[in-house]
């Protein structure tokens, strides 16, 4: 009896890892670099405790009284260089500098280091301090110099530095902040960077530190003074807020055009309002571009924020940084047929694509289809607009799907071979989008044949 189950085109017992490598060979080389440097860093440290370990065996004492020839103290003091230098390109990716984005594939994907990084740089820094205070033993005093605030005041502001980027980055990981009082914490977070640098330049003074520290720095300064000021923005005033379902549909005039591209999204702030709101920055994603000074934003009620956004009315002034992304440009780029897989609010940047097509002169040279998977009715808010778009469009299907999209369901609606033969491009909740990225890719799908956005402040 024959099994009806699809054949994988390798072993099961080989799926995970030929899945994984398949991912990370589809990173951007950027990308791809910070990780294998933060590899490296991982591997010598490995290196460095092990010829400790060896030396020790060797007949060396277990306590080395922070002699600075013992590996365990060259292990130390090398984690404390390397989580500086991540420290510092963590402010860097920070910045949303256009070529910071291109460089590592789109800001969502920046983002997403952004965090790997912040991890990585308290887990060197933190070792760092433990490593050092535990190869000073059995010298006291040695420890003392180490840990007490004022014994020696190179060490000490260092000291500060350890503490306070610990309590930050727990605060980001762990602390259940809202997001206006996580942003207003995560603004500090250059003092410890500079109090760390300060340490590593009054101790050594290497010419290395102080450019490491100063360029550091100044991104720091750059997103807490300048980015307001002289990064692509233009303000302007609401037109139009409308509430559809859970989702508040913001029409926006701008003072002067903004070069948004079909797919992007972009930064909000309300500046002047009747209502009560925080003046951070949201992003969300462009579901229309009317012209290039009105634009149409749709937000989904996530949080305390977008809560109160149906609370804005027409005239209401608001600021727009931006545009970000390049979702839409790969798939203006795409020379295949395209699969438009969305879950719930992720079909935003696919309306303002759709509207592009529906606007363009140019000749079809691919076909697309768009799947859109809601929970119910209730959520289908774009349905109609979708279809009416789709009508003059004989190059583009459309289905909206009830229900959770699997592997299974999308190849019920275009067939296995169409969904092997084009190019996907995913939108939704982060689950969705790769729990269907693993199921590609286990079905023998190329990874650089999926592009996904997500994104998220935090």
């Amino acid at each position: 009896m024959q099994s009806n189950r699809m054949k994988l085109p390798y072993p099961p017992v080989a799926a995970p890892l030929v899945q994984f490598g398949k991912r990370w060979a589809a990173r951007p080389p950027a990308v791809l670099a910070v990780y294998l440097l933060a590899l490296y860093v991982a591997l010598s440290t490995i290196y460095s405790f092990v010829l400790g370990l060896q030396v020790r065996f060797a007949g060396a004492d277990w306590l080395a009284a922070g002699d600075t020839n013992d590996p365990f103290y060259e292990m130390g003091t090398s984690l404390g260089f390397w989580g500086m230098l991540f420290f510092g390109l963590n402010f860097l990716l920070a910045t949303r500098w256009q070529w910071i984005e291109r460089l590592f594939g789109g800001l969502d994907k920046v983002y997403q280091l952004h965090a790997f990084v912040g991890k990585a740089t308290l887990t060197m820094v933190m070792l760092h301090m433990a490593i050092l205070v535990v190869q000073a033993l059995p010298d006291w005093s040695l420890v003392a110099t180490y840990t007490v605030p004022g014994v020696d005041i190179d060490y000490t502001v260092g000291l500060l530095g350890v503490v306070g980027l610990t309590v930050l980055v727990l605060l980001t990981i762990w602390a259940r902040l809202n997001y206006h009082t996580w942003f207003q914490s995560h603004q500090w977070m250059g003092v410890p960077y500079v109090l760390g640098g300060l340490h590593a330049i009054l101790l050594q003074g290497d010419w290395y530190m102080i450019v490491l520290t100063a360029v550091g720095g100044y991104a720091w300064l750059y997103n807490l003074f300048f980015y307001r000021r002289v990064a692509p923005q233009a303000s302007g005033r609401l037109l139009q807020n409308v509430l559809k379902g859970d989702v508040n549909e913001l029409l926006i005039r701008l003072d002067r055009a903004l070069p948004v591209r079909p797919g992007q999204f972009v930064f909000l702030s309300v500046t002047e309002t009747a209502h009560t709101l925080p003046k951070e920055q949201h992003p969300f994603s462009v579901s229309q571009i009317v012209d290039p000074s009105t634009i149409r934003l749709s937000a989904k009620t996530l949080g305390d924020y977008t809560a109160q956004l149906r609370h804005l009315a027409a005239g209401d002034k608001v600021n727009v940084h931006g545009p970000h992304g390049v979702f839409g440009d790969r798939a203006q780029q795409a020379e295949t047929d395209l699969l438009w897989i969305a879950g719930g609010i992720g079909v935003t940047p696919f309306l303002s694509m759709l509207h592009a097509e529906a606007a363009s002169s140019t000749p079809r040279r691919r076909n697309i289809r768009l799947i859109w998977g809601v929970r119910g009715d209730a959520d289908a808010v774009y349905d109609e607009e979708i279809r009416q778009l789709v009508q003059a469009l004989p190059h583009v299907t459309y289905d909206l799907h009830h229900g959770r999209l699997s592997y299974d369901v999308l190849t019920g609606y275009v067939g296995a071979e169409a969904l092997a033969a084009s190019a996907v491009f995913l939108c939704g909740p982060v689950p969705m989008m790769h729990t269907l990225t693993k199921q590609f890719l286990a079905h023998g799908k190329s990874p650089r044949q999926i592009v996904s956005e997500e994104f998220a402040l935090r």
